[in-house]
């Protein structure tokens, strides 16, 4: 085990991002040695930042302070499901076509499927291009539902969103439409909260579905957890942010309704 670790170590290590902090720190050291203190001081500062937001134990500090007060409901009153978009792979070859959601995206359109197969009601994928590619992730979605067995009939699909806040905007419209009044949302847990505010800037309060938990009951780490690793550098800012502006969002909608 020990030596499993070291290899472990020493790989993050001479990877980025944890080859960028090593870079940081020594060139920190490099500049104090040759007195120049000004870069030595914001080379450390940006070694020791770049560490702590690298880290799983800090990651998922703030993974749980976006998944906190989320509850799976195995059986939620719902008269639809939306499942939001997340990403593809494009020109990836697939057994019913070209284009694969990614990893998250999946998680969702399988999270989406195993509630469809409780309820029996319809779902609406959602996202349109992100590229110049020819298929919408919207519909890359109902193609995987579809293999996985649900009748084209009961899917719905909104293809022109690009963003969360679009991907609201349109359902929304959808959901009006229809006569849909339990929505019941579909996305990564981590997403979950920034998602429901955008539903409601639109009018629509939604029956959360979170799936993919990261970090809720993580509670034990290994030393090559406080190691930098090579991933994506820090998913939950994104949330956090986009939390904090549709949070303002709402209150000047609010403040402008009175």
């Amino acid at each position: 085990m020990l030596i499993i670790n070291t290899i472990k170590i020493v790989t993050q290590i001479l990877l980025p991002p944890g080859l960028i902090v090593l870079l940081l720190l020594l060139s920190a050291y490099f500049f104090y040695r040759k007195g120049i203190r000004i870069a030595a001081y914001i080379n450390l500062f940006l070694g020791v930042a770049s560490y702590l937001l690298f880290i799983e134990p800090v990651q998922d500090y703030f993974y749980r302070e976006l998944e906190e007060d989320l509850t799976l409901n195995a059986n939620p009153d719902g008269d639809v499901i939306v499942v939001l978009g997340g990403g593809v792979y494009e020109n990836s070859p697939d057994l019913s076509g070209n284009t694969v959601p990614s990893d998250e995206a999946l998680a969702r359109i399988v999270m989406a499927y195993r509630l469809h197969k409780r309820l029996n009601v319809p779902i609406i994928t959602t996202g349109g291009k992100l590229t110049e590619a020819d298929a919408t992730e919207a519909g890359i979605a109902k193609r995987f539902l579809i293999d996985f067995g649900v009748h084209e009939n009961m899917i719905i699909t909104e293809t022109f969103s690009r963003t969360t806040k679009e991907n609201a905007e349109y359902t929304a419209k959808i959901l009006k439409e229809k006569g849909f009044r339990k929505p019941v949302l579909v996305t990564t847990a981590f997403h979950m909260k920034r998602a429901i505010n955008n539903f409601r800037l639109f009018g629509i309060d939604v029956i959360p579905a979170p799936c993919s938990f990261r970090a809720i009951n993580k509670k034990e780490y290994k030393i090559f957890n406080y190691i930098p690793g090579p991933s994506n550098p820090f998913p939950p800012l994104k949330e956090m942010l986009g939390i904090l502006h549709t949070e303002i969002s709402i209150f000047i909608k609010e403040q402008s309704g009175k």
